[in-house]
This record gives C-alpha cells, sequence and structure tokens, in this order.
C-alpha cells in the first residue's frame, strides 16, 4: 500500500472550517480514504506542530479533539522521526539557506525521501520547490 505524507497545512486546512483550502482538504482526505489505495503518514514534528497550531489558534478543547481524529483514524498513521532521519533534516536547513523552509518541512522532507514517498497532501508550496507532487 502506498503513503502519501499528510502536512500540518493539509491537517490544519481539513480540521478548520474557516482555511481558504477547507472544502479542497475534504476532497482530497475523501478521495484518499475512499480509494483504498493509499494511507496517511504524518511525523511526530507534524503532529506536535499541527496541535500546536489548533491550541493557539482555537483552544485546548479542539486540539484535544483533533488529536483524538488522527490516533482514531484508521488511515492516518503516525510514525517518528528517528536520529538519523533527523540528522539529514539538519543538512537540508543548513544547505538550503536561500529558502524559507522550516525545521519541520526539513524533517518532513527527510522523512519522505528516506521512505521513498513521493506524493503530498499539503498545500505549502515548499514540498513541491523541494521536488514532491502536491496532492490535488
Amino acid at each position: 500500500m502506498e503513503y502519501i505524507f499528510i502536512d500540518t497545512s493539509g491537517l490544519y486546512a481539513l480540521r478548520n472550517e474557516s482555511d481558504k483550502f477547507h472544502n479542497k482538504s475534504i476532497e482530497i482526505y475523501q478521495r484518499i480514504g475512499n480509494s483504498g489505495e493509499a494511507n496517511l503518514i504524518i511525523t511526530n514534528f507534524i503532529l506536535c506542530e499541527f496541535i500546536n497550531l489548533i491550541n493557539m489558534r482555537k483552544n485546548h478543547k479542539y486540539a484535544i479533539k483533533c488529536l483524538d481524529f488522527i490516533q482514531k483514524s484508521s488511515f492516518i498513521h503516525t510514525d517518528r522521526i528517528n536520529p538519523s532521519t533527523e540528522k539529514n533534516a539538519i543538512n537540508i536547513f543548513k544547505q538550503n539557506s536561500d529558502k524559507n523552509y522550516s525545521y519541520t518541512d526539513c524533517t518532513s522532507f527527510a522523512y519522505m525521501k528516506v521512505n521513498n514517498i513521493k506524493k503530498v497532501f499539503a498545500f505549502d508550496q515548499h514540498f513541491k520547490q523541494f521536488g514532491f507532487e502536491l496532492i490535488k
């Protein structure tokens, strides 16, 4: 089964009705879920970034609801960034000083490369800039 990486921008749009990409994210999420051909995967870095963002922009109660949504999902899986992948992320971050990549972006790029994941559910153009395919 194929994995599609889901970035914070995809998760946030999915769980925030006022986000400009909310309707598109629902469409993408349902299409992936209904196809049965792929699972979504996030890392502990994305989970942390997403929950913190929801906690700051919404509230703690809704952040817990979003955490439960991810943990109970049958096709969103969470994996941890290991030390080797994080070392690769540090190198990506250092080598791309001309870009505005966040450290979390770099951990995602490194994770996707090492796990041969080519597609990403995201609205962050940095993934496309780095060479990954954005799901539309």
